[in-house]
């Protein structure tokens, strides 16, 4: 039996899928508005997976409430099948094992979750698992966030991994390498900007480039399978006919009969062997002696022969066979020799291809980085542009200010001046007016004593 060969369970059979993605189905219009109105891929995937649960349930009541553990789970982890973990529907009775419905983790919305996932992910590396073992790898990170639920649980915390599977965190990180595809994209569009490498976009870089190198090693190995097994096919059909004109041949041989060569199968697989004069001549007695006229070989011994007269018919079609046999192993020597230069030359070619990719990658890095600094140069000179122009209208500004503070000083100055004259000149004639007073008064004091003295005289 060979490697990796289905063997399924005596006793038991699998429980058959029904996926509405896989099935032509009547959904009911609560799921199929659920899964039209989802608006992100979480939510897609739980209205699926509720939408699958509960077919899943309608399949078990119609065949008599078969439960997963006489389906041939075996006690496995289902959630990595469905995308989510087992749960009672609505309305349906807890008590029945068929009645149970799966919903998927939505925690990973929460961004500290995500980067617990990233860190997850950074721990393990599941990307280079090998063929068989990729499902285990996911597990495996499945594990570590279930040991960081038991962490936090010690620490008094609730646990918030308890519905993740495999499948989810395989959906999310499909998810965030495209968000980080899309991001090296856009930076590779606006040159010359400066990103915030927070710890998320670090972590989605260093798994983005393992998961990369993973593929293009994967692919140089999958096109080496493919060139052995192209090779391994081209020397099986070259040897082919070979190996059973050579199984067809006589028997016996009787003891007047030469010894010929006898080509095996392994020396037209091995062209080495065949281009060497060794493999072309076999003998119990030596390398025979012949000449090569017309692309044909004499095969027959004349050391060997006991008499001159013409051979037989057996001998002569023994001749012919090994001469068509060499002539054969000498074609496929050529179609192999043509097959290496023309790989030869492929080779060449994928390396000048590879050099001058690399060389163009180089170039773009370069300009790229020129790029870079031209407009870091022409950020500082905007900086020191921009500084020097709020130091000129700091400066405008200061100077407004002064000279706002000169008029209102040379203002004040003119109406104390103006105030003062003011005051003088009303001085003045406050005083003027109090000396004519008093003239006036000294008069009149004169007048009316002089009026009493002629009242007294008379």
């Amino acid at each position: 039996m060979s490697q990796g060969a289905f063997t399924p369970r005596i006793g038991k059979r699998p429980r058959p899928r029904s996926t509405p993605h896989h099935r032509n189905v009547d959904l009911p219009s609560s799921d199929t508005a659920s899964i039209l109105g989802a608006s992100s891929v979480d939510d897609y995937l739980s209205a699926i997976s509720g939408a699958d649960a509960r077919l899943m349930d309608e399949q078990d009541e119609g065949t008599g409430g078969e439960t997963d553990d006489e389906a041939g789970n075996d006690g496995t982890d289902t959630d990595d099948l469905t995308g989510g973990s087992l749960i009672s529907p609505e309305g349906a009775d807890v008590g029945l094992p068929s009645q149970r419905a799966r919903t998927a983790f939505t925690g990973f919305k929460d961004l500290k979750l995500e980067l617990i996932l990233l860190q997850a992910l950074d721990a393990v590396r599941p990307f280079g698992a090998q063929h068989g073992r990729k499902l285990d790898a996911w597990r495996s990170i499945v594990q570590h966030l279930k040991d960081h639920d038991v962490i936090e649980q010690e620490a008094g915390r609730p646990a918030v991994f308890g519905l993740v599977n495999a499948r989810v965190c395989q959906a999310k990180w499909n998810t965030l390498s495209d968000e980080y595809a899309e991001h090296l994209r856009e930076m590779r569009r606006t040159t010359g900007a400066n990103p915030t490498l927070t710890k998320r976009l670090q972590l989605m870089g260093a798994i983005y480039d393992y998961e990369l190198s993973c593929k293009e090693e994967s692919a140089r190995k999958k096109q080496k399978r493919s060139h052995d097994n192209a090779r391994k096919e081209s020397n099986r059909v070259n040897g082919l006919a070979l190996m059973e004109r050579s199984r067809s041949g006589p028997s016996r041989r009787s003891p007047s009969m030469p010894r010929t060569t006898t080509v095996q199968s392994d020396d037209i697989l091995n062209p080495e062997s065949m281009s060497s004069p060794a493999g072309l001549t076999r003998s119990s007695s030596g390398c025979f002696s012949g000449t090569e006229s017309d692309s044909s070989i004499s095969i027959i011994s004349s050391s060997s022969v006991r008499n001159p007269r013409t051979p037989g018919l057996r001998k002569r079609a023994m001749a012919e066979f090994a001469n068509e046999t060499i002539k054969t192993a000498a074609d496929a020597i050529a179609r192999q020799t043509e097959y290496q230069q023309k790989q030869m030359e492929l080779l060449i070619q994928d390396q000048a291809e590879r050099r001058a990719a690399e060389q163009r990658r180089m170039e773009l890095e370069v300009q790229d980085k020129e790029e870079r600094r031209a407009a870091e140069q022409r950020r500082m000179e905007l900086e020191v542009r921009e500084k020097e122009e709020r130091r000129e209208a700091e400066r405008r500004r200061m100077e407004w200010e002064e000279n706002l503070r000169r008029e209102q000083k040379l203002e004040r100055d003119e109406s104390h001046a103006r105030f003062q004259e003011l005051l003088k000149t009303q001085r003045d004639v406050t005083a003027a007016t109090i000396s004519t007073i008093s003239k006036q008064n000294a008069e009149a004091s004169e007048k009316l004593i002089m009026a009493i003295l002629q009242a007294l005289k008379k």
